[in-house]
């Protein structure tokens, strides 16, 4: 299903299995008719890391990992002049120049065998003279030899008298496409279009996975004599088309690609999404989850502040029968592993994340009905706030929680508890989620227990909601006895997991601290507060079950943000 909805993408947006794709060239060496060096064209604009090289069409790049393999009319500069770069050249001068010396020999000899039906062309015979006369000595004297010897970036060729590159020429072109449909793979029904075709041996890179080689993974590979069966060999073992596979991975690659608005980073997973064709519902769903997009651009977009609002306003998104994709990636070793993987209209899955916002949304100083990232809540969860301390399979079972409208994963529940315990503090994010947690999972289980509401709810009788008020309460008497307080970080991990250890001992002290306020009518409605909170609980539960303890959290912030205000943190009545 994924590969069949990448190749319907690939057909929708007008591709044909053309045998080139496009890739970001940084130096174009310029030719006479005569095969000599002209000049360089350095394609990159932007400086630092924000520089960037012109992306040309170029025949398709080879899958090589230690074996001499050469891309056609384009490659680095070990192949194209077999000269190994400087930093190569210590480790060991003597192999490394013998295979620079093959790699040369392999780029020259692909030209030849692939484009010999095309040697007369004046692009190809001009390339061909200067393979055989020149070298690196050619390039010696240019200004960009010192960034190509180091082996920065690819390499390609021009005529002097044309702008595009000899391989975009039109001889070129049908050359290639003949030569990418004559090989010897063997002919079976296409597994992802159902059409009988050439089976491709092997499936190209996929780039931009975070975590992954920088040469590529396969999202598809059979490289172990364990993972064939019935004699079958490589790609024959689950048989897909050249073309399939020439349309899936040129898609991928492309929504991957460095400055694609179409992917985000979901925990250790990359996600790519897209619709059946292109549309506007892409780029609202990169704000709703990713965190780098600036709150300007986020608040300024109607189609993302519409998706948001549609559980209030039941106004549905536009396009909303088109079908939409999300897919999760994650590396392994040599390939790619799914992660996660939803299939859908864009209105079911603009009414899913309209049911997660509407689970996380809770009262605070913020403004209200505002999207929080996925990446952000994430980072509430993770040591140190760091996006590398996301536990690895928790952020991709979340995703797919938001985008399937299922339970969030108790894992989830664990972790915000947990860093709760330990940071001694509840902030906005982590109250959500738990509340979010907390909230489907009552609704998806038919529970006749009230659910953990937006804002402070005094009806609420759970037990672990009104000891969690009730520490916010203590919290609030010391503040105003002291001017400061210090219970939470003393006591809040020991109170939400035990209360009956830490809270009468605290009740006591709250004893003392009442004494001191001046203000007799605000110690009153203080102890009026505890005596509501605490209306028909006889004693303290030695033990809050993890269901409890969150609840112990919301409830204290609820209470908490009723008491505070955002503005000088201080207590207000």
């Amino acid at each position: 299903m994924i590969l069949q909805r990448l190749v319907e993408r690939f057909r929708n947006e007008g591709g044909s299995a053309s045998g080139y794709q496009r890739k970001a060239i940084e130096f174009v060496l310029v030719l006479d008719d005569c095969g000599r060096l002209v000049g360089v064209d350095d394609t990159r604009t932007g400086t630092g890391r924000a520089q960037r090289a012109r992306e040309f069409d170029v025949p398709r790049e080879v899958k090589r990992a230690s074996q001499v393999a050469s891309n056609l009319l384009w490659d680095n500069v070990t192949y194209v002049f077999g000269f190994v770069p400087i930093a190569k050249q210590a480790a060991a001068a003597r192999d490394l120049s013998a295979r620079g010396a093959a790699c040369r020999e392999c780029f020259i000899e692909r030209i030849r065998r692939e484009l010999g039906s095309v040697a007369s062309d004046r692009g190809i015979a001009a390339v061909l003279r200067f393979l055989e006369s020149a070298g690196p000595s050619s390039l010696v004297g240019d200004s960009h030899w010192d960034e190509i010897a180091v082996g920065k970036g690819y390499l390609s060729f021009r005529l002097a008298d044309e702008l595009g590159l000899v391989c975009e020429r039109p001889a070129v072109r049908s050359a290639v496409l003949a030569s990418s449909g004559s090989g010897v793979e063997a002919s079976a029904r296409c597994l992802v279009t159902g059409e009988v075709g050439s089976v491709a041996r092997l499936h190209g890179s996929i780039k931009g996975v975070d975590g992954a080689q920088s040469s590529g993974a396969s999202l598809i590979s059979f490289n172990l004599r364990a993972f064939e069966s019935y004699g079958k060999q490589q790609g024959s073992n689950a048989p897909v088309s050249r073309a399939a596979e020439f349309a899936y991975t040129s898609v991928l690659n492309r929504l991957l690609a460095r400055d694609s608005r179409q992917k985000l980073r979901v925990g250790d997973a990359t996600a790519v999404f897209w619709a059946e064709k292109p549309t506007p519902c892409e780029d609202w769903f990169r704000d709703l989850f990713d965190l780098a997009q600036s709150p300007e651009r986020t608040e300024s977009s109607v189609a993302l502040r519409t998706l948001y609002l549609s559980p209030w306003t039941g106004v549905a998104p536009q396009e909303a029968d088109l079908r939409f994709c999300v897919l999760g990636l994650s590396p392994n070793a040599a390939r790619l592993a799914v992660r996660f993987w939803y299939d859908g209209t864009v209105r079911e899955i603009s009414e899913n994340v309209g049911r997660h916002f509407q689970d996380l949304e809770l009262e605070s100083a913020e403004e209200s009905h505002t999207p929080r990232p996925l990446r952000r809540l994430l980072r509430s969860i993770a040591v140190l706030g760091k996006d590398e301390n996301v536990p690895p399979n928790l952020a991709g079972a979340i995703m797919s929680a938001i985008l399937a409208n299922t339970p969030y994963p108790r894992s989830l529940l664990e972790a915000a508890v947990r860093r709760s315990r330990a940071e001694r503090q509840v902030g906005l994010d982590r109250a959500s989620l738990i509340k979010a947690v907390l909230t489907r999972q009552a609704r998806r289980n038919q529970r006749a227990e009230r659910e953990v509401g937006v804002s402070l709810d005094p009806s609420n009788l759970n037990v672990g909601y009104r000891l969690g008020r009730l520490f916010a309460v203590l919290e609030q008497i010391q503040w105003y006895a002291q001017g400061d307080s210090n219970i939470r970080e003393r006591y809040y991990g020991a109170a939400s997991a035990h209360p009956a250890v830490v809270l009468p001992q605290l009740m006591k002290l709250k004893n003392h601290h009442l004494a001191k306020l001046d203000n007799r009518g605000l110690a009153v409605n203080l102890e009026k507060r505890i005596g509501e909170i605490l209306d028909g609980i006889e004693d303290f539960p030695r033990r809050l079950a993890l269901d409890d303890q969150g609840r112990f959290a919301v409830g204290y912030y609820h209470e908490r943000t009723r008491a505070f205000s955002k503005k000088n943190d201080s207590p207000q009545e």
